[in-house]
């Protein structure tokens, strides 16, 4: 009986760590025409995520793509000989793919969750590669890392502030925290040319938590005391019949 309640107490006070790591997005495969991608589909801790044009766009929705079923080949553009590139070595973890999306010009994109989520990270990669280019988005956001990536390191134009952004060559990590979960965030692309500019993006969303600590309540701790105190009197009274 002793251990029991030891054991009760100490589940009590002993709280499971929290998860600081990122379930990053499985982007599974692509809809394409004979000219370029319209609609991707994947799936981000649990949650299905879809994401194509809802306006706009001359020459098509999503540029390049890579995922389970196009181009798994492709480049690496998050890491470098197994290490992150500068411009997301703040982040606890990086995608174990390398799957990516990179939309076209002048098109206005919606990600589509089949839940609502709370949070939502974004790794950016040359964000503007030929021409200045410009993303604006329906939330605003923070950013959480910048600096050297796959093509070098580029620059943000400081005028433009969130929830809007706009670079040339530039590599980072966005972070999106809703007040109110939402299942969607569209994403506006703006360019100087009317041409499929190839910026990249993958997106994640934090890891499950566990479950927070129970911590027990009052009745429980006077029950937990009275039965120390049960056991300690039960002790004392079995070594005086020994003694004895």
């Amino acid at each position: 009986m002793q251990s029991r309640l030891l054991a009760l107490g100490l589940a009590g006070l002993v709280a499971a760590p929290a998860s600081a790591t990122i379930d990053w997005t499985t982007w599974h495969s692509v809809v394409t025409t004979p000219f370029y991608v319209t609609t991707a589909t994947g799936t981000v801790g649990g949650v299905n995520v879809t994401y194509g044009k809802i306006l706009g766009g001359a020459f098509g929705e999503i540029g390049y793509a890579q995922c389970t079923t196009c181009a798994p080949d492709g480049n690496d553009y998050w890491r470098v000989g197994g290490s992150p590139f500068a411009a997301y070595d703040a982040l606890p973890n990086l995608p174990l793919n390398n799957h990516l999306l990179a939309p076209s010009s002048r098109t206005i994109y919606e990600l589509k969750f089949d839940r609502n989520i709370s949070e939502l990270y974004m790794l950016v990669v040359s964000l503007g590669d030929f021409f200045p280019t410009a993303w604006l988005f329906s939330d605003p956001f923070t950013i959480i890392d910048e600096g050297t990536g796959f093509f070098g390191i580029g620059t943000l134009n400081p005028f433009v502030v969130s929830p809007n952004i706009a670079g040339f060559n530039w590599h980072g990590v966005l972070r999106f925290v809703f007040p109110t979960p939402t299942s969607s965030l569209t994403m506006d692309v703006v360019a100087p040319e009317d041409l499929p500019l190839w910026s990249g993006f993958t997106i994640g969303i934090p890891s499950a938590s566990p479950p927070p600590p129970v911590i027990p309540e009052p009745a429980t701790w006077a029950m937990l005391i009275a039965g120390f105190g049960i056991v300690g009197s039960a002790l004392r009274r079995r070594r005086s019949l020994a003694a004895a």
